[in-house]
């Protein structure tokens, strides 16, 4: 009988797994990410089980399972993006929110740098994984660097991005186009146990457009114009947005670390 652990959203569970193959075991494991409690339920049935109590459930995972780096964002955009642009590493990222664990109410410092930290460390003190915090945002040289840190709430708590969209044209309404050079920057900081353990940084250079155009990415992609490929963000196929994005250029730097990380664990 060979012991698997298994993850569940409130304990960790020691299943006897007989004769279960290897690719049974990953496809287990990525159900337990989905789906937690239904996966435990299906898989375990009336095996005996073994209740290990206080363990939480991002603890442990199956111990041929790669290294899990946890990502400290509800954004659905970033995450898909993040998953792209590690797709190449043997890890499993997951966000917080899929381990039930808390996010920072709110962004409160003045640099992208700090508040990528701050992220980070906070989501890094409820688990044993490494974590990642990012923070990233548009900045306008005709308004002297906003939206910046405030980027996703520009137009308001509810971070609609029309609204912000529509709230920056207001703003730059008259302004000629060489004053309406702009860009993405991004900050991304890993942190395990109450350090941060690495930290870098991207931008990506371009202008705001008169008006939206495009379909794709998210945020203020239909209006962040790139005159070298003469489009928007948004109107870029994904691919080559999330090669010469800011979060990609963020992450390139990190890649290293996480490289290394995803090796050792």
């Amino acid at each position: 009988m060979e012991p698997v652990a298994l993850r569940s959203t409130t304990c960790v569970i020691l299943a006897e797994t007989g004769a279960r193959s290897r690719q049974t075991r990953s496809d287990l494991r990525r159900g337990l990410i989905a789906k937690p409690d239904a996966a435990v339920h299906t898989a375990l049935g009336g095996a005996r089980r073994t209740i290990l109590s206080g363990w939480r459930c991002h603890d442990r995972i199956a111990e041929d399972a790669p290294p899990c780096l946890v990502f400290a964002t509800g954004n659905p955009g970033k995450i898909e993006e993040v998953r792209y642009l590690l797709g190449d590493i043997s890890l499993n990222l997951v966000t917080a929110t899929e381990l039930g664990l808390d996010l920072p109410a709110s962004e409160p410092y003045a640099t992208f740098a700090e508040n990528a930290a701050h992220k980070a460390l906070h989501v890094a003190r409820q688990t044993s994984h490494l974590v990642m915090g990012e923070d990233s945002g548009l900045e306008v040289d005709a308004l002297n660097g906003r939206p910046g840190v405030r980027s996703k709430r520009y137009s308001g708590p509810a971070g609609d991005a029309q609204a912000n969209n529509a709230k920056l044209l207001r703003e730059l309404t008259g302004v000629p186009w060489p004053r309406r050079r702009a860009r993405f920057r991004c900050a991304v900081a890993l942190a395990r146990t109450g350090t941060v353990v690495c930290a870098a940084d991207g931008n990506c250079e371009g202008f705001i457009a008169e008006r939206p155009r495009g379909s794709g990415g998210f945020g203020y992609d239909p209006l962040f114009y790139l005159p070298d490929r003469r489009q928007t963000m948004a109107e870029l196929a994904e691919n080559e947005k999330n090669r010469i994005s800011h979060r990609a250029r963020a992450l390139e730097r990190a890649r290293p670390f996480i490289r290394q990380y995803a090796l050792r664990g």
